[in-house]
């Protein structure tokens, strides 16, 4: 009788659970068919406006071109800094994170009030340093076209081309007028530049992180310490950041053991930190930022000031404490996402707030404006961190 309870009792707990399992597995299902239906609802919605176009629009327009422009706005309406990518871009920004680039080798800011494309920088490596493009100079033309006319991403695509061909930048420079023929040609993006303050200080820039830096970083670093520098100033303003990896190998050169960064994606929460050897430059520092300084190179001003390796001077950073990760679609364009977080040293996010400096010191709008051609003496942000040493 006691074994005949047993069993009675097992087949009544194995129906129990089967259908405690159906039940749970219909409401997923039906949860999942919800979700589903709603997704289709929209998508089919937007199939519906795109058959009223294409039936009803008077004027001429390709349907590649206007699904592109759907899917940029759907991305950039979820991530701040997020982007859809068409196939120009996808291989400029592999290149770039590459440590190549192809095009003129000139970064131009639009200048609303004229209209015009003004040279902030020239690569060093490129065919604009070669024919003698400088920061300051006013683009109005692109091979004959006036730059006036065009929008800015029209402009600036025109400054990248076929590798081999070559085009013309009518400049104004002052009260010069001038044509400078230029090669579009891949070049090695130069990140890091060095030179000697007041004969005994180290002056490194930082113009953004890539595969290349840190090679670079080593090379100039070698030079300053064969000149005797007894001091660094690492000038981090208007560097736009890039690769996490490559900051970190540099910051491993520069701090003693301890955690570089500390990552953490939707997927599988937060990683192992980056950690730094014992090895590091044990000469006096300090740390040029302002609200340019962008990413990757916020976490190098925030991990200098966390191990108190240095001050930070200047302006507060632009607060962007997110890294992007390439998702490739298939047919050579893809969509750069935020997919991790990322902590310095401090575990404190500075996501939306930025880095603040230890020392304030902010610079005249006019003076950066036309950063890159002022001396050092006009320099006051970088005559501050001087003082120091």
């Amino acid at each position: 009788m006691k074994r005949k309870i047993e069993i009675g009792t097992a087949v009544f707990l194995m129906m129990a659970c089967t259908i405690l399992a159906c039940l749970i597995t219909y409401t997923y299902l039906t949860s999942k068919m919800t979700t589903v239906f709603a997704t289709s609802e929209k998508y089919s919605k937007l199939s519906q406006v795109d058959q009223i176009v294409a039936s009803r629009y008077i004027n001429e327009y390709h349907q590649d071109e206007a699904l592109d422009g759907v899917i940029s706005a759907y991305v950039a309406s979820v991530d701040k800094y997020g982007k859809y990518m068409d196939a120009n871009a996808y291989q400029l920004y592999r290149d770039r994170l590459n440590g190549k680039s192809a095009g003129l080798g000139v970064t131009v800011k639009y200048v609303s009030s004229t209209g015009y494309m003004k040279v902030v920088k020239v690569n060093k490596a490129s065919s604009a340093y070669n024919v003698g493009v400088k920061p300051g100079d006013m683009i109005y033309k692109i091979d004959g076209k006036d730059v006036v006319s065009m929008s800015e991403a029209e402009a600036s695509t025109l400054l990248n081309g076929k590798a081999g061909t070559s085009t013309v930048l009518s400049i104004y420079r002052g009260d010069e007028t001038l044509e400078k023929e230029v090669l579009y040609s891949e070049y090695t993006t130069v990140t890091v530049s060095s030179k000697v303050l007041n004969g005994k200080i180290g002056w490194i820039r930082f113009e953004s992180f890539d595969a290349n830096t840190l090679k670079q970083f080593k090379k100039e670093f070698a030079a300053l310490q064969n000149e005797g520098v007894t001091s660094l100033i690492f000038d981090l303003r208007n560097n736009d950041g890039g690769d996490i990896d490559s900051v970190c190998s540099v910051l491993d050169m520069i701090l003693p053991k301890g955690t570089i960064v500390t990552t953490e994606n939707k997927a599988t929460g937060k990683s192992d930190p980056v950690v730094s050897d014992s090895s590091q430059i044990s000469l006096p520092m300090c740390v040029l930022i302002n609200g340019n300084t962008y990413g990757a190179a916020e976490l190098f001003a925030a991990d200098i000031r966390d191990f108190g390796k240095g001050k930070l001077i200047g302006e507060t950073t632009a607060g962007k404490a997110v890294a992007q990760q390439i998702v490739p679609l298939g047919d050579q364009t893809a969509v750069y996402l935020s997919t991790q977080k990322f902590f310095p040293t401090s575990g404190k996010s500075f996501e939306d707030i930025g880095v603040k400096p230890d020392i304030s010191v902010k610079m005249a709008d006019a003076d950066l404006e036309n950063f890159y051609q002022l001396s050092e003496s006009d320099d006051v942000q970088l005559q501050q961190a001087i003082k120091l040493f």
